[in-house]
């Protein structure tokens, strides 16, 4: 049945109109006794006033109908659906529950059933509209799902279980995956080929119920350089999951490649000198210049005077400055030479020094820092070991959480969504538009 819209706008009207004339009045009253403070009668008038919200809205989905749009329809299976009835059904949304009424189809050859209303609107199998499902997204992206649940429903009346919390964060972070290099790709397309494109990549420990496991995170970022030479960041996204360094490098490289590593000027892989990052740079970004993380290098110093003087002592002071001054230069022959004159009896000690020989021969290629630095090109890693602990600890390392393979996977790819700032571009392919159907209203 077609109704007239001024009608309903008139019958709109009139409810807010009501409901807004009570809030005020109870405002008033509540400032006037002195028994409230002003936030909860803040507090009082979101309550009062968020249904506003809902009626508007509900009354907008009035204007869509039901759905129906004939009494019969074809069914996949070959078969064919008829209409048998309207069906109720309540909406979570912003503004607390909405009634919406959809025509229900049923095919009696496969025994299916479809309400055409739910998926022109995107709430097909779900409750809760697409906003709600946004604001429990980033919600749960930032906190526990009980905390998150518990900060929903204080700031927003909005009253959802954990589980659900859990679950539909689940589902959205499975969601995400498989256009995740497209709307890289589409986010960065329209900047002109970098001067530096660097590429870099660490792990981090997460506590899985298989015990203590390593994700990968990469960061990829631009950078060009200021009047002095000196290089300043620009855009940066990570990439991240749980698996093998051969299947992560992959993943890096096809980031990279999406983001115009191609069309860069110049290319940089930075990392804090563990081998498996060097095998990767190697066989993925044969033509990026290596750089190990110089405070990284410069912490193997640090431990190395402590261990052989301790944290205090003057001795330890003195030869760490100088050995730090001789690395920050780029004189790794001159640093090996002190590094080899380190002497005890202790071989505990001897093998210390033996491994950080070691460990600057294999890297001192890496350690070029004084030409690094001429040539306007970062020294360190802090942009994915700040992503270390922005995208994944953050999140995931706090006390007590321990989780299973998919609920971690699907939790970090929703987080790397958002973070990434791909959220709008997700949820305009993800959410349908409000698809053409006979209009209830005139």
């Amino acid at each position: 049945m077609r109704g007239n819209l001024e009608e309903l706008v008139e019958q709109v009207r009139r409810k807010v109109a009501d409901t807004a004339e009570a809030a005020l009045r109870q405002a008033v009253s509540g400032m006037r006794t002195g028994e409230e403070n002003l936030g909860q009668v803040e507090r009082q008038v979101r309550d009062q006033t968020r249904p506003v919200g809902g009626v508007i809205l509900e009354a907008a989905l009035q204007t869509m109908g039901n759905g129906k749009e004939r009494c019969h329809r074809p069914c996949a299976c070959g078969g064919t659906m008829r209409y048998v009835s309207d069906r109720p059904k309540t909406l979570q949304t912003l503004f607390g529950a909405v009634e919406l009424r959809r025509a229900y189809y049923h095919c009696s050859n496969c025994g299916s059933g479809d309400f055409p209303l739910d998926r022109a609107l995107g709430v097909e199998g779900t409750s809760l509209t697409p906003a709600t499902q946004e604001v429990v997204a980033w919600a749960d992206a930032e906190m526990a799902y009980g905390r998150a649940a518990q900060f929903l429903e204080r700031v927003m009346g909005l009253c959802l279980s954990k589980d659900t919390h859990e679950t539909l964060s689940g589902d959205l972070g499975e969601a995400v995956q498989p256009k995740e290099l497209e709307r890289a790709r589409a986010a960065w397309d329209a900047l002109p080929p970098a001067e530096d494109f660097y590429i870099s990549c660490d792990g981090v420990k997460v506590n899985t119920l298989d015990g203590w496991k390593e994700p990968k995170l990469g960061a990829v970022f631009r950078a060009a350089r200021d009047e002095k030479g000196e290089p300043i960041r620009g855009p940066t996204r990570y990439v991240a999951h749980r698996e093998e360094a051969e299947p992560f490098g992959q993943r890096l490289w096809q980031l990279a490649e999406a983001l115009g590593m191609r069309r860069a000027r110049r290319v940089a892989v930075l990392g804090d000198g563990a081998p498996w990052i060097w095998n990767l740079a190697h066989f993925y970004f044969p033509e990026g210049i290596q750089i190990v993380d110089f405070y990284h290098a410069a912490e193997r110093l640090s431990e190395l005077a402590k261990a052989f003087w301790g944290e205090t002592a003057s001795p330890a002071k003195r030869w760490l400055g100088s050995a730090r001054s001789l690395l920050h230069q780029g004189k790794t022959s001159a640093l090996l030479r002190a590094l080899k004159r380190l002497t005890s009896p202790r071989k505990d000690l001897r093998d210390l020094r033996r491994k950080a020989v070691a460990y600057f021969t294999e890297n001192r290629h890496r350690m070029r820092y004084d030409r690094f630095r001429k040539m306007g090109l970062f020294i360190g890693s802090g942009v994915v070991e700040a992503g270390c602990k922005s995208v994944v600890a953050h999140r995931f390392k706090q006390s007590g959480m321990r989780w299973s393979e998919k609920g971690f996977l699907n939790l970090l790819h929703l987080r790397l969504c958002i973070l990434n700032g791909d959220w709008d571009a997700f949820a305009r392919a993800h959410y349908p538009r409000v698809q053409n159907l006979p209009a209830a209203y005139f």
